[in-house]
């Protein structure tokens, strides 16, 4: 009896001793990042998640990463129509758009839908206040988020929210850590005109494709200019979210700045 009772008593022990070390080393375990991820125009979160396969599996020690969709269904504008059905893979990007779910952070006004050159130059636009609202409510309910993760319109739409948050504007009361922008570029949209009015303070990457057609190198680096200190990368590819090995040392290099 008196072994059995030892025997038990040990295990016990054992068993808390167990448990103390798996939660000491869990404890020791840096915390991952939480990223929210915007994707492009003419993109949805499921789209853009795709197109982000070889980063995310180089990030998944250091970040979660929170795709989500933008608030606008939109109709594909005509020019993209016209790629798809010639089979025009330049206008489609690759296959970056998604026409069956064609989403965006705002889009233009019919009239000026005319010119598929504006989309940097029109200062009137539909959905943007909506798309504001929409993520305060997002990241209220289901944040926090230490950083954000953006491409193309996507990045354009995270830098105006990093100078609402910088300046305490518009109800953007929720600060971020970084900011990591692909392919983006400065709008001239007026509902994020206030964003811009001074220099943010975030630390940011930059990243952008020497063979981008839709956004050249120099609209993006006209929105590095937007940050303090901010850190540039020049990948060889397009409009895309990089994928090499390079490319994604990169990003994981600076996210672990943050852990």
């Amino acid at each position: 009896t008196q072994i059995s009772s030892d025997s038990t008593s040990f295990s016990l022990l054992s068993k808390q001793i167990d448990a103390r070390f798996k939660s000491s080393a869990a404890m020791s375990q840096p915390k991952k990042l939480r990223v929210l991820c915007l994707h492009g125009y003419g993109q949805d979160a499921s789209k853009f998640k795709g197109r982000t396969n070889a980063v995310r599996r180089k990030l998944e020690k250091v970040a979660e990463l929170v795709f989500i969709d933008a608030p606008h269904v939109l109709p594909p504008p005509p020019e993209f129509l016209q790629a798809s059905a010639t089979g025009d893979n330049d206008q489609n990007a690759e296959g970056l758009f998604d026409l069956k779910s064609f989403r965006g952070w705002w889009d233009r006004r019919e009239e000026d839908k005319a010119d598929p050159t504006n989309f940097k130059t029109v200062q009137q636009v539909v959905g943007a206040d909506e798309s504001l609202r929409y993520i305060r409510q997002f990241i209220d309910e289901s944040g926090p988020f230490d950083g954000i993760l953006a491409f193309s319109q996507g990045a354009v739409f995270a830098a105006a929210l990093c100078g609402f948050a910088s300046q305490g504007i518009f109800g953007v009361h929720f600060q971020f850590k970084f900011v990591v922008l692909v392919a983006g570029f400065v709008t001239a949209v007026s509902d994020f005109a206030p964003a811009i009015t001074q220099p943010i303070s975030l630390p940011s990457l930059h990243i952008m494709g020497k063979t981008d057609e839709l956004i050249p190198l120099e609209w993006s680096m006209e929105l590095a200019a937007l940050f303090v200190d901010p850190t540039i990368y020049q990948h060889e590819g397009g409009h895309c979210i990089p994928q090499r090995a390079a490319d994604c040392k990169v990003m994981v290099d600076f996210l672990s700045k943050f852990t």
